[in-house]
């Protein structure tokens, strides 16, 4: 009998990204399991939408990627959530993220804790930790899961929705962790690392915490993996950026797949470099990859 594929799930906000020309799906844990499900996983996302005509509209956009919606919470007092995106001469984006959206309330449920024990893998950031209600069910999610699953911890740091007691517990619950260079950074300074150089950071993470893998992404000039001792650079596939929406959370699903598969850490460095290489070309979050990015 043929095994299914392993159940990886992304947890926390989903929204509407509202740029200048018009609105596209996003969130990170939503980027995060849209990628996951086209790289050939079972994906999910756990999130949470307003009784509203955007969440209606998410709802379906969702359905037409392939995003399985089964595990989304409606919210009739909150609105789903938006962000109004503003993209820099470099095409950088930067970001106002609307408070109280439906996805700061997610709640903990039977069907939540049961998709938990479930869990063969599953992102989580620091964003939607920004509310009480949503952090305790993301922590409780994390810690439900079985002890093997793939804990991917994605800084995505994001204004001032993050503090040190979200970061040590995701570091302390965490087996994967990602940051850019720039988030490494500040998290040394967190710490009093200040003059640390990345690998020292790395070290210190791995040595204080359960991380066994850490990759740090440098834009157009790649990534570093770290596992134990080791350090594996992967070279960045030359594009024209489209925008860097969702280019991160899907370097973070190839990179979760291809733990989950066993590749070799070159092959799993080179395979997420190139797919969140190819989202930065495109528009939006979650564009559909070529089947030349797919695991065979």
């Amino acid at each position: 009998m043929t095994r299914p594929p392993p159940l990886v799930v992304g947890i926390g906000e989903v929204l509407w990204d509202k740029f200048p020309d018009g609105n596209r799906l996003g969130g990170a844990p939503a980027n995060f399991a849209y990628h996951a499900g086209q790289l050939g996983v079972r994906a999910k996302l756990v999130s949470r939408v307003g009784l509203d005509s955007d969440g209606d509209l998410l709802l379906q956009a969702l359905k037409e990627v392939g995003v399985d919606r089964r595990d989304l919470q409606k919210d009739a007092q909150h609105s789903t959530g938006e962000v109004r995106v503003t993209l820099g001469v470099e095409q950088e984006a930067t970001y106002e993220i609307v408070k109280n959206a439906a996805w700061d309330f997610l709640a903990w449920t039977d069907d939540v804790a049961a998709l938990a024990t479930m869990t063969q893998a599953m992102s989580y950031g620091t964003l939607a930790q920004r509310n009480d209600r949503s952090r305790i069910t993301i922590q409780r999610f994390v810690r439900a899961a079985p002890l093997e699953a793939l804990r991917l911890f994605d800084l995505n740091l994001r204004q001032k929705f993050f503090n040190r007691d979200i970061i040590e517990f995701g570091l302390d619950h965490a087996t994967v962790l990602k940051a850019n260079a720039a988030e490494l950074m500040a998290i040394a300074q967190m710490f009093h690392w200040s003059g640390a150089k990345e690998e020292q950071v790395v070290a210190l993470l791995m040595k204080h915490h359960p991380i066994k893998y850490v990759a740090v992404t440098h834009g157009g000039d790649g990534c570093n993996l770290y596992h134990g001792t080791e350090m594996i650079h992967s070279v960045a596939p030359k594009v024209t950026v489209a925008d860097t929406v969702g280019s991160g959370d899907a370097f973070g699903a190839a990179l979760i797949v291809g733990l989950l598969r066993g590749d070799p850490l070159q092959v799993v460095a080179d395979r997420a470099n190139e797919v969140g290489s190819f989202v930065a070309s495109q528009p939006g979050g979650m564009p559909k990859l070529p089947l030349t990015l797919v695991p065979k």
